[in-house]
């Protein structure tokens, strides 16, 4: 069972005869393992590092074990923490191969000239300028799927009269038996309408996540055709629709990778294990300690400058610092980064 907790067969078996034979020397353990001198100090240091033995009240220099129940909380916490650790390790590589994948996509792509064709644009790709041409193009796209509908929807709100009006769509879509898989920002909770129409949506059978941060807007259909942002962060220099099967393959995958490391809505913000931070607050931590600015991190996360400066004040209260550089070390020393 140990060896779920992180402590090797070895270390079990010195522990287990140090408890009946406590006088023991590293010889004698040997014996009573079947272990040679070598891995008995090795399985006596990681028992040390696991804080599974300390320093004898009795006996100068002598170890002894420290109790199971003593030390079990503490074997399953560093466990918590290892686990948080991977996870967070996963959650940077799958978000730097989003932003890798949505840079290169936009570099295929390329601008075209203000309302038509790119010059060397295939037949297959057009530049779309203004609100009207986009919507008209979505709509279409949308209204001619068959099996599937992916979309990334970042920001923290949707205009509730466009909510309105995608809601007859999204009715009619979800009728005809067409999947439709979504993921908004976490953010999105500090808009009602739109974290209501987000459950409306999972009600009438949408799969709907949602996580911390997303690359940019993107609509697929039937994984054939797709709009996305020439520049993410200029959304007045217009979309793209394409339907060249490299650039919507990439797209796919971008969603796909955002996908899996989303999870599903639900009615709570989700804490995470081991620090008690949100998904927001988790993010936010790691833009600023990166060194993005406010500015930049509130567009990154899809929330006000003042939101992200009250969530860090909140932060700093939490981790007792006086600064955001004292907040970043203790947040570091906490094993929030």
């Amino acid at each position: 069972m140990l060896e779920m907790l992180g402590v090797g067969t070895a270390a079990q078996a010195v522990y287990g005869a140090m408890q009946e034979h406590p006088d023991a020397g590293v010889d004698e353990l040997a014996v009573l393992t079947g272990l040679d001198e070598e891995q008995v100090r090795a399985a006596l240091d990681e028992l040390v590092g696991l804080e599974l033995l300390r320093r004898s009240r009795e006996r100068s220099g002598a170890w002894v074990p420290v109790p199971m129940a003593v030390a079990l909380p503490g074997l399953v916490r560093r466990q918590e923490e290892e686990l948080a650790a991977r996870e967070r390790a996963v959650a940077a590589g799958r978000a730097a191969a989003t932003r890798l994948i949505a840079q290169q996509v936009v570099q295929q792509v390329g601008p075209g000239p203000a309302g038509g064709r790119g010059a060397g644009a295939t037949a297959t790709t057009e530049h779309l300028v203004g609100a009207d041409a986009v919507q008209d193009r979505l709509d279409q796209l949308v209204a001619g799927a068959t099996t599937e509908v992916l979309s990334l929807v970042p920001g923290n709100a949707v205009p509730e009269d466009a909510l309105r009006a995608a809601k007859a769509a999204d009715t009619v879509t979800l009728g005809r038996g067409v999947i439709c898989r979504i993921v908004y920002q976490d953010a999105i909770r500090n808009h009602p309408p739109t974290l209501a129409y987000g459950r409306w949506l999972a009600e009438q059978g949408a799969q709907v996540r949602i996580t911390a941060v997303l690359p940019q807007r993107l609509l697929i259909a039937d994984r054939r055709a797709a709009v996305v942002p020439i520049d993410p962060d200029k959304p007045w220099a217009g979309r793209v629709h394409t339907d060249d099967p490299g650039i919507v393959h990439q797209l796919v995958a971008l969603f796909e990778n955002v996908w899996a490391g989303a999870a599903p809505l639900e009615p709570a913000r989700p804490l995470e294990r081991g620090t008690g931070l949100t998904n927001v607050e988790r993010s936010l931590l790691q833009l600023l300690a990166a060194g993005a600015t406010d500015e930049v991190t509130a567009r990154q996360l899809g929330i006000s400058t003042r939101t992200v400066r009250r969530i860090m004040a909140d932060l700093m209260a939490r981790l007792d610092a006086d600064s955001r550089f004292e907040a970043g070390i203790k947040a570091a020393k906490n094993g929030w980064l």
